[in-house]
């Protein structure tokens, strides 16, 4: 009985070993695939054609590595496909790095409008605080676009020092302005926007009475005036202002009977 145990260890020992040595010839395989993978992405990215370069710079934005990083901050500054440059500059936003931040601030001069939105976006994801003096300077863009993304962004940030600058823009001519710029004030924790956000969601744009509303919601201020607001656009005549109010409402612990 001895001698059949110590023959089945020894078997046992020798199909372990075997195994050990199938996973690390498959680890050493994925590894190696994986590299190739990652050296054929950035090879298309800067040889193939105008397809496969796109389909490249999608995948390394999905699949964020600092390898071919300065390929795509190269792209994002200056690369004649739009398509390409735009996924490059939401790719910057997974780095952050002097680097990046700079290359997203230079996007900010981009010709295209929709450059520059995705530049503010991929900053705020960054959330460096160097980088909020060139939002604010976006404030003034000649796109109104722009504009709003800049005012959403300082906001998502988290730097109390754009608080000065968004009380300005409380005073703007234009509602939807106000109202994102109240939002954005809640959201750092300032409740001066609050009267400008009541305000818009009494305002004849549907759009405006919206984003106020969810300003009324970062804002955070539960009083019965709000909650009247709030209720009462239960009612609106447009249902994505209904269903902001809805949610908003639920935010604040209210019942809307749904």
């Amino acid at each position: 009985m001895k001698i059949i145990r110590q023959k089945l260890n020894k078997g046992f020992i020798k199909i372990s070993g075997r195994i050990f040595v199938i996973i690390l010839m498959g680890i050493s395989f994925a590894v190696n695939t994986a590299s190739a993978r990652k050296d054929s992405r950035l090879d298309k990215f800067e040889k193939g054609n105008t397809e496969e370069r796109r389909r490249a710079a999608r995948a390394m934005r999905n699949r964020p590595t600092d390898e071919g990083l300065p390929e795509l901050i190269k792209a994002a500054r200056s690369d004649s496909d739009s398509m390409i440059r735009s996924t490059a500059i939401r790719a910057l936003g997974n780095h952050k790095s002097p680097e990046t931040v700079s290359a997203l601030k230079d996007c900010l001069s981009d010709e295209e409008p929709v450059m520059r939105m995705l530049a503010i976006k991929s900053l705020a994801r960054i959330a460096d605080p160097g980088s909020v003096p060139a939002i604010v300077n976006a404030l003034g863009d000649g796109d109104e676009g722009v504009r709003l993304q800049a005012v959403k962004a300082l906001g998502n940030m988290g730097d109390a020092g754009a608080i000065g600058e968004l009380k300005k823009l409380l005073g703007s001519k234009d509602p939807m302005v106000r109202s994102v710029a109240a939002g954005s004030l809640g959201r750092l924790g300032d409740t001066s926007g609050l009267d400008a956000a009541v305000r818009g969601a009494k305002d004849k744009r549907a759009d405006v009475r919206r984003e106020s509303i969810f300003a009324l919601r970062d804002i955070k201020e539960k009083n019965a005036g709000v909650l009247d607001l709030l209720y009462g656009a239960l009612k609106d005549e447009d249902g994505l202002v209904r269903g902001a109010a809805e949610i908003v409402l639920k935010y604040m612990g209210e019942d809307t009977g749904n």
